[in-house]
Order: structure tokens, then C-alpha cells, then sequence
């Protein structure tokens, strides 16, 4: 197993926020996490991420107990964070610049993921200058570029409007075919976890703990579908 989360609890003070929650991500999978507005799955991503500690329990990462340690995972946040003052490509880059990594190679490398991001030309463009969709694509291609095999998405296409949301979706899943990696999302939108993922995990009100794995079909993948109507008919009961 790539990621297991083993009997995670999280407390502050006597609020309870989590409480025994059990996640297992496999090698190149898109799990989500769905749930409420906050039902703490911030603060468990975080927990994944290494910034927080549980109050018990453990995070392994290929078998290895990694619980509060940072650089294991990647995270991409709702919010693009490029800084204004950098082109694209620096913007981009930051990771390996702070591992003093950056040489001729490297940049040939990057140049290269530009074009499989859909970013080729806009190296030397400023963040001001790119639509939401583009500044969410370049803070794709700077976190995948930590350089990591786990990535970590807190509702990263939340902010754009529901038209390029639904295309970022579709280039995403374009995108993770090519690079096989890890991934969990947070969610709390119910269409774009079944969209997305694998599998779903769904997250019940504080404290929460998990109370429904789904597994998500190829059928239910187009939203036409009677599958995908059914599924997410399904959900929505969970939450009422």
C-alpha cells in the first residue's frame, strides 16, 4: 500500500475533530475525501501533509511511519500562491531552486513538462496575466515538481467558475494518466469525487470518522450515465 492512515484520532483540547479514521491509498490511485463544510478534512490532510501531529494514530507511507514528518507529500492548496513577482517558469521552479537543483538539464526537463501541462509559451508570463484555469495549471506543474510520488489536494479548482472547474477536471484526469502517481483529493462537491477518484471516502459531521468507502465504477466516470445519476443520488441521501 502506498498510504495507510491507521486509527487516526485528533483532539484539541476536549473537541474531538477525528475520530478513528482508517484510509488507504494504492499506488498510482485518485482516492477522494468528501464531506461537510467543516467536518475537519482540512486538518486531515494536514495531518497526511506532516504540518500537524494526531493526538493518536499513525500515517505510512510504503510501510514506513512518516506521522509528522513534512516533504513526504506534495500539497496543492485552493488558492494558485504564485508569487506576482515571478514569471511562470520561476514561479514554477521554486522546489527545485530551494534544493539548489536547478542546472541546465533540469531546465530542459521542465521546459518539457511545460508543453504535457499545456503551459508552453507562457513560460515568461506574469501570474496577472493568465486566467484562473492557467495560474491552477502552473501550481499543478510546481507541485508536481517537488518531486514526490503522493499529492495532496485541498479543493484546488473550488475558486474557478463551474465551466473551466469542469474542463480542469477533464485535463487533470488527462494529465494523472501520463504521470501515474498518487493522489487525494478533499472534497465537497459530490460530482467532482466521482469524477476524480477511484475510490471515495466519505466523512461524517464532528467528530468525524469515516462512514461509507465507495468504489467508483468506469460506468459512473460520464455524467450522463444512469450509473453516475444513481451514484450521486446515493450520496446525497448520505448527507441529509
Amino acid at each position: 500500500m502506498k498510504l495507510e492512515l491507521k486509527d487516526i484520532q485528533k483532539k484539541y483540547d476536549s473537541l474531538e475533530i477525528l475520530n478513528d479514521i482508517n484510509i488507504n491509498l494504492k499506488k498510482g490511485e485518485i482516492i477522494s475525501i468528501l464531506g461537510a463544510s467543516g467536518c475537519g478534512k482540512s486538518t486531515l490532510l494536514n495531518i497526511i501533509a506532516g504540518f500537524i501531529k494526531p493526538t493518536s494514530g499513525e500515517v505510512l507511507k510504503d510501510g514506513v511511519n512518516i506521522t509528522g514528518k513534512i516533504s513526504e507529500t506534495a500539497y496543492m492548496l485552493q488558492d494558485d500562491l504564485l508569487l506576482p513577482y515571478k514569471n511562470i517558469f520561476e514561479n514554477v521552479t521554486l522546489p527545485i531552486v530551494i534544493k539548489k537543483e536547478l542546472n541546465l538539464k533540469k531546465k530542459e526537463e521542465v521546459l518539457e513538462f511545460f508543453k504535457i501541462f499545456g503551459l508552453d509559451g507562457y513560460e515568461n508570463y506574469y501570474p496577472k496575466e493568465l486566467s484562473g484555469g492557467m495560474k491552477q495549471r502552473a501550481a499543478l506543474l510546481r507541485t508536481y515538481l517537488c518531486g514526490t510520488d503522493i499529492y495532496l489536494f485541498d479543493e484546488p479548482f473550488s475558486k474557478l467558475d463551474s465551466i473551466t472547474r469542469n474542463n480542469m477536471r477533464v485535463w487533470f484526469l488527462e494529465i494523472w494518466k501520463k504521470i501515474q502517481s498518487s493522489a487525494i483529493f478533499i472534497t465537497h462537491d459530490i460530482e467532482e469525487s466521482i469524477i476524480l477518484s477511484d475510490r471515495i471516502y466519505i466523512m461524517s459531521e464532528k467528530p468525524s470518522k469515516i462512514i461509507k468507502e465507495i468504489i467508483v465504477s468506469k460506468e459512473c466516470k460520464n455524467i450522463n450515465s444512469s450509473d453516475f445519476i444513481k451514484l450521486k443520488a446515493e450520496m446525497l441521501e448520505m448527507f441529509r
